[in-house]
């Protein structure tokens, strides 16, 4: 039998989760990566009866420890789209948009702002696509107008020639983004992050299996996600473990020798 009396704790991991969404789906149990803190925490309060009494004042007459909220924090720098999205209270769904040849887009110039980016609604404009007219005027590119390829915006430049009022025509080619390359993440639409945990880990004092299963709890974020860090963007979860329906238990914490 293996010494489980006397050792440290100290764990390697992976955390794998499912989320759960008002519409009764779930994601299923997904390995979301590789976190650095995992850590449970276990509430309770004393409630104390004080005497006022003439000679005993201030002393506890009784006291009884209740029982307080189990709740669980994790933090990382796996910024998958699961994780960004449980970060940024939101959903995240596969992206993607079919290749493109002479997409046309119109704009009033009497409803715009000039020097300001305009959205052509595709990304990954291609290089040497892009025309612009007003009528059968041609305008040039850098001196009229500039375009952001990748993000598909163009700017109307109050220094060129494009006049205020009239319909310009814009015409580009873009190409293609696979559904399996790319995600959308969908930010701020969510007031509840509920999640099952699962915790494989290893006990690098002793080698005995740590396996930590968490049906339920309700995560908030409680860090932003910083876009423009010097280091490795973090996120950080926290919230309840919620009690399910046939468990007397929020959480179980199973050790076990390796085979």
């Amino acid at each position: 039998m293996p010494n489980l009396d006397a050792y440290g704790l100290i764990c390697a991991g992976d955390v794998f989760a499912e989320r759960f969404f008002d519409d009764g789906t779930s994601t299923g149990l997904l390995f979301i990566g590789f976190f650095d803190s995992f850590k449970i925490t276990e509430n309770a309060e004393m409630k104390k009866m004080k005497s006022k009494g003439r000679t005993t004042y201030g002393n506890v007459a009784r006291q009884i420890p209740l029982k307080g909220e189990s709740t669980l924090a994790v933090s990382g720098k796996d910024l998958r789209a699961t994780n960004r999205a449980m970060a940024l209270l939101g959903t995240v769904e596969p992206f993607s948009q079919e290749v493109g040849s002479d997409v046309v887009k119109t704009f009033d110039l009497s409803a715009i702002t000039k020097d300001t980016y305009l959205d052509l609604g595709k990304y990954l404009v291609k290089t040497g696509s892009v025309s612009a007219v007003v009528g059968s005027t041609p305008y040039v590119l850098g001196e009229d107008y500039e375009v952001m390829l990748h993000s598909g915006k163009i700017l109307v430049r109050s220094d060129g020639d494009i006049p205020d009022t009239g319909s310009l025509v814009v015409t580009f080619d873009h190409d293609a983004i696979a559904a399996t390359d790319a995600t959308i993440t969908k930010g701020g639409t969510q007031s509840r992050i509920k999640v099952r945990w699962h915790f494989d880990g290893k006990n690098l004092d002793n080698g005995n299996h740590i396996i930590i299963d968490i049906p339920e709890s309700d995560m908030l974020p409680t860090d932003g996600v910083d876009f423009l860090t010097d280091d490795f963007s973090t996120f950080a979860l926290e919230g309840a473990i919620n009690v399910v329906a046939g468990q007397s238990q929020p959480y179980s914490f199973v050790e076990f020798p390796p085979a």
